[in-house]
Formats: structure tokens, sequence, C-alpha cells
């Protein structure tokens, strides 16, 4: 049988052909149909047995009718285990298929971390249908006759993840749509749009389906009924149906109506989910003319075809992009916050001075790439009179912003954290259950005065209490609680599962750039091509000998302009705003207050593998004016100058050691003779070369404020700090000093490669310390510290990977690295062990972002579609609408940490809210009194203050709704980045803290819960058990005040904050570790010295009571007596004790005493159960079924042994922490 019949892809990794077997033939059913057909048999068998086993003669029907349950019960078990276990299922409901003939559904086994493995059924139909479109985009006689060679035939399908995968014959293979996302750019550029009649785009549509994202919400009904078959459900109804058997039908109502609402609550957020989902994946309906057979026709957006080609009217500005499309022609400014989250706006160039070989790669091409969902502010054309053209890439589900919309739908299903080790916990909590069990079946066994069916009733309930009912809602509350945390932090994360992983982080990576330093950049000054420094202070300094460097600094960027406002990349900006230059208009540049201008003829756009840009100008009122301007990372460039400085190199060196940005400038001129046409045809490789050094541009970059303190508390964490960075090594080393991931006084030990293959070492004078020796060892590394550049671990990776990997993890500072090596080196990091994070600025390190096991994009806080931020609102309203006094935040306003950036808490975060939409209402208050005052009519609100308003009282009702319904907040587009898991709409650094805080919180509480949810199922075992055996009871009444005594704690417990600061221990990860096991060991043995203590106290009052009691254990009605008093008051006070010993606290989040709800909350429960002990109120005693006393000092020892068991426990948990931590 074939392995698989699907490609392996980033979200599949396997296809299997199934063939579903008939309703009678499955597993699940033919076995119970020979059952049925000898029940008659089965009938008399078994009443013998029951007659034989019982012991009492009024038992024999009950057993009888046990064994009928319990094969009813089984009957029900086979039926719903294909729903729960895709194991049984394929075993009991399917057949492989040889061929797709004998298929009926196909078995996808999927990314563990995207998506969950299942079986889906095909869809069949006969229509005409092409399967095989690759060559369609590349060969244009097919193109020619699409429609000629196309029968009707059978088109199987199944639908995953939103998209759909088509068999096809030839490959016998299914396959997704062929989206012409890799093609060469000659292949773009000479594609003149679909062509044939109108069938032939009617088959395209069957392939590619409508653009446009729909969603089907299913009814109520059908959600539910999908919820209530699944096994915990089924748990849960079970258990009420025990409990019911056993007498206790308060308890059981009370637990059955609460997990029924449950479930409905959260199938009414799913559909409210949904239906927001569908909302935001509408794209605006628009009207777009595509190309052909060479005209232009009108169409609706949603009727777009990969291959269109579609122009974009330079009018057309404040247009939502319906689809991926790659710009052949023009340039246009983007916003492409509803989608990466990054709201500085990105300029986008056409592909026509890209190498025509080359093959577009959307990870560092995506300066040609429109992503559908983003806004186009402005549109640059040759000229005023044309278009920008662009190319269809992707359409649908298959965009940027279907891949995100998918992941955030998808996002709920990984919210919780069962997998291996949840499994071999529940087998270690079974082991107990069992040994409960046999005790209660040896002392039951063959008693005359007991029932036989209440002993095996008694024997399932133990067992089954193994698996608390509430335990996925119980381990969803801590990532649920992080999610609302984080989001008031403006930190948005699409994927919970990697929550807890931020935790267990080691290694914690950063880029330099828009990371660690700030947007905004200062031109320093330049040097001549002789070397000496030229400052440039208030735009002097730089006179007309420095013309030429500074035509290359003013007119080779990719700056463009929207209204009054420049766009493009900050060093660009700064480097014009230091020159007084501007953009005059679409392709010119020049002085903003002198005559000098220059007109852009070509672009050829920075790309980060190249490390260069260059432009073809001409100058305006200049002879010969026609150039080409040349700047990029100076080891780069050297290649291309005709002449080489001797100083070049020490230049550059000298300034990055200083931790300055070093970019060449270079230029050269274009001969008279050479027509503007044929200047236009150059390649890029033609213009680049042998250009003349004018000298280098220095550029400082401002560190961010909070980095410093970011660093060092990361490392008096124990968390490894690495920068990875396309900047040059000696720059990075020198930022890396400032920000604290290297010592003032380390020494930089660093690993180069160059073209020939070969390493080399180098210390920071730039001095070779000679070649790698393969027998290299970090043993010998003591006082410095390791660097290398990008091409140092291709070539290491390529020649000797084994021994290269070891030296990964030393290296602190990773300079020269593209994309792709970024996201090399975390997979690296990853494959040798570590828990990796990875901070980057957004889409330029998309790959690196998705690699690593926590990555954060650190995104700009500012909007510029807002013109001003809530705080210059504020300070507007105050200087403007009311010259008088006003009222200002109170002082006790909650802040936020300027070190850390963590909100307090929701609840402050709601207030800081309301306090500030109130003083909006104070402002306009005053400024209406006032205009009343002097005769004017009641004025409308002012636009400023209505805006903001609004928008507080919108975030307002969102962060209370987030908060009051307890679950997951929604991540909306716009929130989340593609770039990442984790988005954070603010500049600060110190978001890596706040994510790891949460994590480590997160991953604590989960850990806490395991072993109070362990305790409590001991506790459960062992009072089920021998005290069972003792004819200890609880009421119906006192079984249902314990069960909301634990939801409420686990809620309250839900909610702990992490500490303001990393602590350098790290938490325990795992389950199965020395410190969990035997902490719940130890407290189970104090609680059960308890449990015997309370029997031995009762006895030495009267022993005759208890022995009586115990031989009617089977009475049908609870009866409180001494002995089911004092336990039910021990084991609820267990239970309190059991929250407040196993609650983590610090070091790593808030402690018991500062959490205020959850330690006020206990000690209000002990203080009840004290006061139900001392007998304070008899008719409150009485309510709770408990019998009087016999004397003061009973009252007292049954105290004294309450809290025994608080401080015994608490003291050997703390005991063993300190032994094990």
């Amino acid at each position: 049988m074939q392995d698989s019949f699907v490609k392996p892809t980033k979200s599949i990794e396997k296809v299997h052909l199934l063939r579903r077997l008939p309703f009678f033939d499955g597993a699940n059913v033919r076995p119970f149909l020979l059952c049925y057909a000898l029940s008659p048999l089965a009938y008399v068998v078994f009443g013998k047995v029951a007659a034989l086993v019982a012991t009492n003669p009024s038992d024999k029907s009950v057993i009888l009718f046990g064994f009928l349950l319990l094969f009813g019960l089984a009957q029900l078990l086979v039926i719903l285990l294909p729903l729960w276990s895709l194991e049984f299922a394929l075993r009991s409901q399917y057949k492989y298929a040889r061929t797709i003939k004998d298929c009926t559904h196909v078995l996808i086994r999927a990314n563990k971390n995207l998506s969950a493995s299942m079986i889906v059924p095909l869809e069949i139909t006969c229509s005409k249908e092409i399967f095989d479109l690759s060559s369609y985009f590349t060969d244009s006689s097919t193109a020619k006759c699409l429609d000629s060679h196309i029968a009707e035939q059978l088109v199987i399908k199944f639908r995953f993840r939103n998209r759909e995968w088509t068999w096809d014959p030839n490959q016998q293979l299914f396959t997704k749509p062929f989206y012409p996302h890799h093609l060469t750019f000659a292949d773009y550029i000479g594609w003149k749009g679909h062509t044939g009649e109108k069938l032939s785009r009617e088959i395209l549509h069957k392939a590619y389906g409508k653009n446009q994202f729909s969603i089907d919400i299913p009814r109520f009904s059908v959600l539910f009924a999908e919820h209530a078959t699944k096994p915990f459900f089924v748990f849960q109804m079970c258990c009420v149906l025990l409990w019911c058997l056993d007498d206790y039908w308060m308890y059981s109502l009370f637990t059955g109506i609460m997990f029924v609402i449950f479930e409905g609550i959260s199938v009414m957020q799913i559909r409210s989910s949904m239906s927001m989902m569908l909302k935001m994946g509408k794209i605006p309906t628009s009207t777009n003319h595509y190309l052909r057979n060479g005209e232009w026709h009108a169409a609706s957006s949603d009727t777009l075809l990969p291959g269109d080609i579609i122009r974009i009217p330079s009018d057309r500005s404040d247009f939502f992009i319906p689809c991926d499309m790659l710009i052949l022609k023009g340039t246009l400014l983007v916003n492409e916050a509803l989608l990466t989250g990054e709201s500085t706006p990105q300029v986008k160039h056409s592909i026509t001075k890209c190498n025509p070989s080359s093959v577009l790669n959307n990870a560092t091409d995506h300066q040609h790439i429109l992503f559908g969902g983003t806004k186009i502010l402005s549109v640059y054309a040759e000229n005023s009179s044309e278009e920008s053209i662009a190319f269809v890439l992707r359409t649908g589900f298959a965009t940027e912003q279907g891949k995100l919309l998918t992941s955030i739908i998808h996002s709920s299903d990984r919210l919780t954290t069962q997998d291996r080790e949840t499994f071999f916990f529940i087998l270690f909590l079974l082991f107990f259950a069992i040994l409960a069990c046999i005790h209660v079946i040896n002392r039951g066994w063959g008693v005359p005065t007991r029932s036989q069916w209440k002993l095996v009733l008694t024997c399932i309930r133990i067992l089954t209490s193994v698996v608390p009912p509430e335990l996925p809602m119980e381990l969803s509350m801590a990532i649920n609680n992080a999610l609302t945390n984080l989001t008031t932090m403006q930190i948005f994360c699409t994927q919970p599962h990697r929550i807890p992983l931020a935790g267990k982080v080691d290694v914690c990576c950063f880029d330099k750039t828009g990371t660690l330093t700030c947007d905004n950049m200062i031109l320093h000054g330049v040097t001549d091509s002789s070397g000496n420094f030229h400052p440039v202070e208030n735009k002097g300094g730089l006179g007309v000998e420095h013309r030429d460097i500074i035509c290359v600094l003013g007119a080779c960027n990719s700056v463009l302009c929207i209204g009054d406002e420049t766009a493009g990349d900050p060093m660009e900006k700064a480097a014009m705003d230091a020159l007084g230059w501007e953009v005059k208009s679409n392709n010119l540049v020049g002085e903003r207050k002198g005559k000098r201008s220059v007109s852009i003829l070509a672009r050829f756009a920075f790309e980060s593998s190249l490390k260069r840009m260059s432009v073809i100008a001409e100058e305006r009122g200049r002879q010969n004016s026609r150039c080409i301007l040349l700047k990029g990372a100076p080891e780069v460039l050297e290649q291309f100058l005709v002449t080489v400085p001797a100083n070049y190199s020490q230049t550059y060196r000298d300034f990055a050691r200083q931790g300055f940005r070093t970019i060449a400038l270079a230029r050269k001129e274009i001969p008279s003779h050479v027509t503007e046409a044929e200047v236009l045809r150059y390649s890029r490789e033609e213009a680049e070369s042998q250009v003349k050094f004018l000298g280098f541009a220095i550029f400082q970059s401002q560190i961010k404020p909070d980095c410093e303190y970011t660093m060092k508390e990361l490392k008096q964490s124990g968390h490894a700090t690495v920068m990875v960075t396309g900047d040059s090594e000696l720059t990075a080393i020198a930022v890396a000093k400032s920000v604290g991931i290297l010592m003032k006084d380390d020494i930089p030990l660093i690993l180069r490669g160059d073209t020939n293959g070969t390493l080399s070492w180098e210390n920071h004078e730039n001095q070779s310390i000679g070649s790698l020796a393969g027998d290299f060892s970090l043993d010998g590394v003591k006082n410095e510290v390791l660097c290398a550049n990008g091409d140092a671990f291709e070539i290491g990776m390529r020649e000797n990977p084994l021994w290269f990997r070891n030296i990964v993890p030393a290296v602190r500072v990773w300079a020269r690295c593209t994309p792709e090596i970024k996201s090399s080196i975390m997979l690296c990091l990853k494959d040798l062990g570590h828990n990796t994070l990875f901070a980057g600025d957004g889409i330029n390190d998309m790959a690196a972002l998705k690699h690593a096991d926590v990555g954060i994009a650190i995104l700009n806080a500012a909007s510029p579609d807002e013109a001003v931020t809530v705080d210059q609102n504020l300070d507007f309203l105050k200087d403007h609408l009311c010259p008088i006094p006003v009222p200002v935040l109170p002082e006790e306003a909650p802040s936020v940490d300027l070190q850390s950036g963590f909100f307090a808490n929701v609840r402050a975060t709601i207030s800081q809210k309301q306090r500030e939409v109130d003083l909006i209402d104070r402002q306009e208050i005053i400024r209406v009194n006032k205009l009343r005052k002097q005769g004017k009519a009641t004025p409308l609100p002012h636009p400023t203050a209505f805006r903001l308003r609004m928008k507080l009282t919108t975030g307002l009702n969102e962060v209370e709704a987030q908060f009051e319904t307890n679950g997951a907040p929604l991540v909306r587009l716009g929130d989340a980045s593609i770039a990442s898991p984790f988005t954070s709409k603010t500049s600060k650094v110190s978001a890596v803290l706040d994510i790891i805080r949460m994590g480590r919180c997160s991953l604590v509480t989960t850990l806490q819960m395991y072993r109070i949810i362990a305790l409590n199922c001991l506790i459960g075992a062992y009072s089920m058990s021998v005290l069972y055996s003792d004819g200890v009871k609880m009421g119906d009444y006192q079984m249902v005040v314990v069960s909301i005594l634990i939801t409420i704690c686990f809620l309250w417990i839900s909610k702990a904050k992490p500490l303001p600061v990393l602590s350098p221990k790290r938490p325990f990860t795992r389950i199965f570790c020395g410190y969990v096991i035997f902490s719940i060991l130890s407290q189970f043995f104090v609680h059960l010295l308890v449990f015997v203590g309370s029997v031995w106290l009762v006895d030495g009052v009267d022993i005759s009571a208890r022995v009586l009691q115990g031989a009617e254990v089977d009475d049908e009605k609870f009866k409180p007596t001494l002995l089911n008093s004092v336990n039910f008051l021990v084991y609820t006070m267990m239970t309190v004790t059991t929250f407040a010993v196993n609650y983590q606290g610090e070091p790593f989040m808030t402690p018991l005493r500062q959490n205020i709800v959850l330690r006020n909350g206990l000690i209000v429960l002990a203080g009840i159960i004290t006061v139900l002990s001392l007998e304070i109120f008899p008719d409150f005693n009485l309510s709770m079924e408990i019998v009087p006393f016999p004397s003061v000092i009973f009252r007292a020892k049954v105290v004294a042994l309450l809290f025994f068991d608080i401080f015994a426990a608490y003291i050997s948990d703390r005991l063993l922490l300190r032994a094990f931590g």
C-alpha cells in the first residue's frame, strides 16, 4: 500500500485512502448482533450467576440488572468510541483502500501543532475541471487552447482547514490548486492574463473557488450534540447517573445541570466567535478591471482568479486589496495593520527591475507583494494618467489573510494541555483507585449485611473519581486567564498552546533594528572618499564638495509621501530630513528650500539577500546628469567599486565598533550618448558594476529605554540572551554591549565565513587568529564571547554540521543574517533541546518568528490613521476645551510599570478606562456650561472628545465582556500578525518579560491544579473505600456544598497574577518530577493520619456507635451521626488545605497573602468550618446535617485536628520544595 497520497505540507503530513464499511459489518455492530441473538440464553446464564454470587436473595435481581446495564453501557461505549478515538474508528468502521475507485473517505495525518488528525469524506462530482495548472501559467500554448482538451470527468475532493484538495489522476496524489506564487519574474512579466472563452473562466472558478471567506456557522443544536457526545461530557453524565444510583439526588441534579449550562454557554461562545470571524473575513467588495484577451473587463472582487491581471487607478486611495497580488507596474504605499499589526506604512515596488530568471520568494520578496485585506494609501505610477498593474497570486483562504484567519479559528482547539503526561498522570491515580477497590471488595464481599450491588457501585465510583469531570475546564482556566491578561497589555496571541511554552524558555533571541533600537534613526555624519568625517548638525557641515554624497542620500531611497507626511524606511527618512530634502512628486525628490532636484527613472529595490539598493536618476539643471546612485553594506559594495581606498575597511570598522550603522555610497555617471530607453533596459548587474566610491553615511539609532533593564532581568533569571541581526558584526557587538546582551568588558571572538567556503577566527580589531580547526573545543574559550556571521553558519552547517551544532548555543551575537539564516538558527537551537524565544519587528523576521517556540512580533504603538494618541487628546482637551482648572486622574489610578510593562490586572484596566471616560464627560460638561452662560445654543459634543470617548467606551466594553465571560478573548484581525504567534502592539522590549512571566504563571498554575486534582482524588478514594467500610457517608446537601466549594476555589486560583520580576529559579515543567510526586504523597499521608485520627476521636466517645454504624452501611437514607459529622468537617477542611498549601505563589506568582480574593475566600471558608466545629450557631450546624458534639473538649480536639492537618501538610510541602528546589 502506498505510504501517502499527498506531498507533505505544513498542515498535512500524510493522507491515506479509506473505504467505509457497511453499517452491519462494523466492529461496533456485528459482535453485538450475535449477543442480541443469544440474549435469552444469556439471561438464563446471568440469572444463575447472580444466584451464586448474591449472598442476599434480594440482591439476585439487582445483580442481574447490573449485568444487563453493563452490557448496555458496553454497547453505548462501542458506539461512541469512534467519535472519541480516531484509531478505534479507523479499525472498526473503515478499511484501507488500494485505489481511489474503492475510496469513500481519507485519513488525514495532520501536523499536531496546527490541527488534529481526522477522517473526512470525499466529495465526488462529474464536471469539466483541469487538475494540473502549473504548465498553464508557464506554457503559452496551453493557455491558448485551454478549453479544447477538457472533457467531463470524475472530480474527487476533500476539504481540510477551509482548503480543497483534489485528486490528480496523473500524479495519483491529492493536490491543492496550483497557485502561481513561485514562478520566475520573467513568467509574471510575460503573462498577458487569462485567454479563451467563458468556459475556461468557469473551469478556473471550479479549481479556485470564489475570492471570499465562507465560514458555515452550525446550528446550536448541532454544535451542542457534538459537544454532548465528547468523552468528558459523557463521562460527566455517567458520573451523575452513578451518584443518582447512590441516592445523592440533589448533588447529581446540581452537577448535571451545571455541566449542561456550561456546555451550552461554550456552544454559544463558539457560535459568537464564528459570527465574529465571518464579519472579520468579509473583504469589502469592489469593482476591479482585469485583462482578458487583450481587453479590460469589469468584475466584482469576489470573482477574481489567480493569474488575473488587474489595474489599480492612481485615484484609488483607501482601497482595500481583495487578494494577494504581485506588483507588475507602479509603486504603492500600503497600510498592513489589519494583517501584520504593523501600523507603519509600507512601500511596495514593482518587479520591473528584478532579475527575470529569479524565482519569486514570498519571504524575501514581500516588498513586491500586496497582501489581501491591507489598504492602499497612495498609488504612484510613471505618470498620473497610468494605473498600477498587479498579478493575482492567491485568493480566498490561500491568501495570507486567509491563513491568519484559519489559525485564529483553530487556535481554540489547542487551549487545553491534554498530552501524554496527562495520560500517565491519570494512570498514576488509577493505581491508587484500584488499591481502594480491592480494599472495598476484600472488606465487604461475602458479608451478609452488605449489598454486593452497593459494593460494585462503590468500586465504579472510586474508579471514575480518578478523572474529575471538570478536568478540561479547570486546566483551560489558566490559559484563558493568561490570554485575558495579555490582551490588556496589548499583547495578542493566535496560538494559546504556546503560552505555557513561554514559561519553559531558556534562550531569548532578539533582532536589532526596530526591536532593540528605535525606528527613528539619526544621520550622525558622512565621510568622504579619503575617510575624513563631516558631522551633520542642523543640516550644516556638508558643502558643495559633498554634492554627490547628498545626491545619493537624498535620491537613492524608497521614501514616498502621503499627504503632508512621508513614509518609508526610517533610515532613509532620517537622511532626507537631515539634509533638508523632500519628496516633491511622483519619482521626484529635491531640496526643501533650494532648487536642486533629482528625477528617479528606475529603482532597484533593497533586498536583504543582496544588502544593497540602487536607482537610475537624472539630476535636473546639470549637464550629463543621468547617473547610477548606489548604497549598501560596505563589505558588499567593496566588490563593485572601480577603486577601493586603502583605508576603506578601517574607516567603516572604526565607526561600527562605536555602534554606528555604516552605509557605503557610490555613483556612476552614464555616458551622454546612451539614450534614456537604453538606460531603462539596464539590468541590475549592469547598473551596479564599476561604480565610484563617494564615502560612508554614518547613522545612529537610539536604544529603546527598557532594553537594558529587560536584558538584565533575563540574565538574572537564567535566560541566555542572543542577538540575531542583519547588521555588521562590529555594529552588532557594540549595540549588544549597549543593551546588556554582552558585558562592557567582554572580549569578542568573531567567527567569519568567506567566499571560499572557509571559516576563520578574528578578534575585535579585525586581526585574524587562524583558520578554524576541526578539533576546536569550547573548553579553551574562557574570557572571550563568541560571535559569528550568517556566512559562517551556512558554511559550518554544510561542511561539518555535527561539530558546528555544538558551537551554535555558545554564540551570543549573530550578524549579517538573512531571514532564512535566522530561521535556521532557531531550528538548530530547537533540535539541540533548547526552548527558544525570538523577538522581531514583524514581517521581516517572519520565518524566525514562526520557527521559534515563542515568536513575538514587537510593533509600533502608534497608528498613522489616528491624528493623535489618547494622551495627546486628553492634553488637547485640557488646553483648548477647558481654560479653567479641571479634575485630573486620581493619583491612585493604576499606571504602567515602565520597567516591566505589566498592567496590574483586568479590573485595574477597566477602572483606568472608566476614569478616562469620566474625565471626558467632565470636560464636556464644563465646556457646555460655559457656552450656555454666554447665551449660546447647546452645542454638539466636540469631535475630538466624542471620538475619544467612543474609543474608550468601546475598549471598556470589550475588556469587561472578556473579563465577565471568563473565556479566552477573541483575537481580531489587526491585533495579530501573520508573522508570529504573539504580537505586541507596543514598541517596548519588556513585552518579552510580560510573556515569559505569564507563561510561567500559567505553567505553574496548571501544575498546581494537577496536584490539587490528585490530592482530591486520593482523598475521595480513601473516603469511599476505607471510611465507607466503617459506614462513613456524607449527606446529599453536604456533597453539594463541597462541590460548590471546589469549583469556586479552582476559579479563584486560576486568576493568579505573575510577579513583576522574573525569578532566577525556574518553575517545574513536568508533572512527574521528584517534588510534585513526593509532595502529593506526603500531603496525602498527612490527610490519611487526620482521617485515622478522626475515627479514633469518635471511638474514644462511643466505639459501639461506630461499630453499629458500620453494620448499617447499606441503609437507604443518610443518617447524620457523630462519625459522619466529623468526617464532613475534616473532608471540607482538607479541601481548603489542599488549595492553600499547593498554591505556588512566590517566586512566580503573587503570594497567597497578596492574592486577596483567594486568601480571603480560604480564610472565610476555614472560619466557617471552625465555627461549625465549635458549634457557635447550633441551628447552622443542624442545617448542615451535623449532629451536636458531646463536649467542649471534643470540639477542641476536632479543631486541633483540623489545624494540625493544615500545618503538617504545609510544613511537609515546604520541606520538599526546599529539598528539590
